[in-house]
């Protein structure tokens, strides 16, 4: 039985590994490119497997749709929905590699914050042009960054 289940195991990290897009359940995309995309990010950073893994017990439920413009110039932004715990993520078309899954991270992290109930707070900078910023979604963006870099090594 040990046996089997190792064996199934590897099979699942095998199949990660080969790039194929591997499906979660809290975190989606339509695009294979981006399922991959946090595939990568899942199997590679702590810290991006752990917001995952908090959206999972959330049940919370994240769209990641690539767009090819963004306002103001942005690389990613969680958009406004009128369900949670549903939440769309527009990440820019053309972002690939560490940096992508580095800025995902950092939307992934306001979408812990909204299920937590912690924006809002003192930890919200506003930007002034209605765009809200947390000092933890940066720290994490930078920790993520982090991983991957000593990933690589």
């Amino acid at each position: 039985m040990g046996r089997f289940i190792g064996l199934c195991l590897a099979g699942i990290v095998g199949f990660a590994a080969t790039g194929e897009a591997v499906d979660f359940e809290s975190v989606r995309s339509d695009d294979p490119a981006t399922r991959a995309l946090v595939a990568r990010g899942h199997e590679r950073s702590a810290t991006f497997r752990a917001l995952v893994d908090r959206i999972e017990r959330f049940h919370g439920i994240v769209y990641v749709q690539r767009r090819v413009k963004l306002s103001r110039g942005m690389d990613a932004a969680l958009l406004q929905t009128t369900t949670a715990p549903l939440f769309r993520v527009a990440l820019r078309a053309g972002l690939a590699g560490d940096y992508a899954i580095a800025i995902l991270a950092h939307e992934l992290q306001h979408v812990v914050e909204a299920l937590e109930g912690k924006s809002g707070g003192d930890a919200d900078l506003a930007s002034g042009d209605g765009m809200f910023e947390t000092l933890e979604a940066r720290a994490v963006a930078a920790r993520v960054r982090d991983e991957l870099r000593a990933a690589r090594i």
